[in-house]
Order: structure tokens, then sequence, then C-alpha cells
């Protein structure tokens, strides 16, 4: 079959090559104009390719890390150009969605062990995913409309100054995360490895299905502590109210001291 078609047309493979070297020419054409811009075309690029996935959905957190692992090797960035994209450019192209793990997709490609990287969450109404899958590094994030922050992480750090919301430390894996504000429901959801400390209240359902690591919650947990739990370590200083199916781990309470209480 493929005999008969180049017969047919001989030209057919030097017409591909063409037609990539034409694209190959645009786009050097493009990145060499005095009014180029490498994050706002990154912004439009992350636009462009999200808006084919429904990209609100916490199942395509994934999908969309590995866009921001494509781009960041596409467009080569550094991590100040990544902090310069998120504080000052990507809001004037969205305001909200699961971005976080774009973001964090473009500094898992260039995050080494000592860096810090710093997030401004003012101008957005919400982002989701920070923190994905993080390894190593610190992230640093200020504002009060981080969700699912810190999910499947695996090292490193991340601290927040401010309120986050559901699923924080969702499957953490060795992360140690510092909330200096409250966070909501489903802390350290299916939680493995790591530490999360919490220096304002929780919310319900707190380490549900935890089998490791350690939850620390300064104020008030909700209902449900410990819900399916089957280990690790939730220390609670104030008032909250423990699940009937825990299954393991510890849980304590604070009186003068950790007092366990299961």
């Amino acid at each position: 079959m493929v005999k008969k078609l180049l017969d047919l047309n001989p030209d057919i493979l030097s017409l591909k090559d063409a037609a990539v070297e034409n694209i190959r020419k645009e786009e050097y054409r493009k990145r060499i104009s005095p009014d180029y811009n490498k994050l706002h075309e990154i912004a439009k690029d992350y636009v462009r390719k999200a808006s084919e996935i429904p990209h609100w959905r916490m199942k395509y957190l994934e999908k969309i890390f590995n866009m921001g692992e494509r781009i960041a090797v596409e467009y080569s960035v550094t991590l100040s150009e990544v902090e310069e994209f998120f504080n000052n450019i990507l809001f004037n192209y969205v305001k909200g969605g699961l971005f976080g793990a774009f973001i964090s997709g473009m500094c898992s490609t260039i995050m080494k062990k000592d860096d810090r990287i710093h997030f401004q969450l003012e101008n957005y109404l919400s982002v989701s995913g920070i923190g994905f899958r993080h390894s190593r590094g610190v992230i640093q994030v200020n504002g009060n409309r981080a969700y699912y922050l810190g999910a499947e992480a695996e090292g490193g750090e991340i601290s927040v100054k401010g309120d986050v919301g559901n699923y924080l430390g969702k499957l953490n894996d060795g992360c140690k995360i510092l909330v200096e504000g409250n966070a909501r429901n489903w802390v350290g959801k299916m939680m493995k490895n790591g530490s999360i400390v919490i220096t304002g209240n929780a919310g319900d359902i707190l380490g549900e299905k935890m089998s490791g690591g350690e939850i620390v919650v300064e104020g008030n947990a909700g209902y449900w502590v410990g819900d399916d739990m089957t280990g690790g370590i939730i220390r609670i200083k104030g008032d909250f109210s423990v699940s009937n199916e825990v299954r393991g781990g510890e849980i304590y309470c604070w009186s003068d001291g950790w007092v366990s209480i299961r």
C-alpha cells in the first residue's frame, strides 16, 4: 500500500518535509519578532490547550501537569520565569481552575533541592493543584484561594500564609506542608507519609483513609476525624469528634501535653 502511494505521489514525502520546515520557520519568525513575549505566549498556549479538555475536573490534574512539563522544556523556562509567569502574567488570561497543576508541571522539570519559589494568589479567584507531585525545593504561597494543594506530593516543602480549601495534602507521600491559617475538609485524605501542620482550624473528615505520616492541627477540627484511618498520627489541640470507623494509627488530644485517645 505504501509503495503504491509513493508510486502515485512521489512528492508526498518531500511535501511533508516542506510543511514541517514551514512550521519551523514560522515558529522562528514569531520568536525573533520584536513584540514576542515568551511568557505571554506560554499563557496563550495554556489557554488554547486547556480549552480542549474539561480543565476544571480534578481527574485531569495529571494531564495538565504533563502539559506544564512539556511546555517548560519547549520554551526553556527558568524558575524565576515561572514565578514571574504566575504572579504577573497568567491572571490576565485565567482567573480560576486547575492551572496550579500546570505550574507544578513546569516547576518539576527545573526545580532543585535548594530552590524556592513564591506564588501570590491575590489576583486569582481560585487556584487548584499547586504542589501537585511536588518532590524537591520549597513552594511558598500567599493568599486564601488554594485548593487541592500538595496533592500526591512526594517530598520537599510547601508553606502557606492564608486559608486553604478542600483536599490539602491528599495522597501526600513525603512532603512537609505548613499552613499558617485554616483548612477545609478532607485534609490528608489517603496520606501515606510526610507531615501536615495547620496553625488554625480544620474542617470535617480529617485524615480519612490515611495510612502514614502525621497531621497536626493547633486549632479545632470537625467531625469524623480519622475515618477509615489505618496508620499514621493525628494530633489536635482544640475540639474535634473522632469517627467510629478508625481502624488503626494514633490520635492525640491536648491537655497540658499530648494525650492518646486511641
